[in-house]
């Protein structure tokens, strides 16, 4: 993402709209100047594209803004469920229509490692993605900050545990660190698990607080894009389809 020059007045709150619908568990914060204004926390279902404008309109109202007063958005772009990352992107589209406001995009698993921002020492975010497999990445603190030592990827427990040195201490964070917490422990019995809370717009609209302040934004929802890192079930049966089909044996000619 490139830095970017806001026009708005230095003076002013920076007021900050977070939303997360990546998850089962969504959420909607309204911040101003890193101060949580209000927040509205809830799960999802089959009604979640009917009701999320519903709901943002309702918490803008509880902190007393209209969506003009907003001067960044943040949005949680995944890695997570499909359909709610879509829902969220689209959503967020639709209410910037004809707008130009400022949009910072977060990775899921990097507001769930700024839950735990006090741990000192390396920390692995992970979100369950079944099938025995987590979304996980890798941050660390030094002087400078936090940095990553794993990208965002889609991972066999089994195989991410294999990679992990046993005598180092990581701290495990996320629903992927509670569904696997008996073999992150028999594995790396050092280490820490963290499961606190699945909701993440305070989170990330602490991020985008963050990266607004320091020019860090997009001005074009265009420009942002998904973090699915596995493949949608129609593009995996596609290439199952595909690999069948040219593992056939082909018919003999007359």
């Amino acid at each position: 993402m490139t830095i970017k020059e806001s026009d708005r007045d230095p003076q002013d709150p920076i007021r900050i709209l977070a939303l997360d619908t990546t998850a089962k568990e969504c959420s909607i914060c309204i911040m101003s100047n890193g101060s949580i204004l209000s927040e509205y926390n809830f799960l999802s279902r089959n009604d979640l594209s009917s009701k999320l404008v519903v709901l943002i309109d309702f918490v803008l109202r509880e902190a007393g803004f209209k969506l003009s007063d907003i001067d960044c958005f943040g949005i949680a772009t995944g890695p997570g469920i499909f359909t709610g990352i879509r829902v969220g992107m689209a959503t967020l589209k639709g209410l910037l229509f004809d707008r130009k406001i400022s949009i910072v995009p977060v990775n899921t698993l990097m507001a769930i490692h700024s839950k735990f921002s006090n741990y000192s020492n390396k920390l692995l975010a992970l979100r369950d993605a079944k099938r025995g497999q987590v979304y996980v990445a890798g941050y660390e603190y030094s002087e400078h900050g936090v940095h990553p030592f794993q990208s965002p990827a889609l991972m066999d427990m089994e195989e991410l545990l294999v990679q992990l040195d046993s005598d180092s201490a990581f701290g495990f964070a996320g629903c992927g660190a509670r569904a696997y917490r008996e073999a992150i422990l028999q594995k790396l019995p050092t280490s820490s698990i963290f499961t606190g809370s699945n909701f993440l717009a305070a989170e990330i609209a602490a991020i985008a607080f963050r990266e607004f302040q320091a020019g860090r934004f997009e001005g074009d929802i265009e420009k942002i894009f998904p973090l699915y890192i596995r493949k949608t079930d129609a593009e995996e049966n596609y290439e199952r389809n595909r690999i069948d089909r040219r593992s056939r044996p082909k018919a003999a000619t007359q």
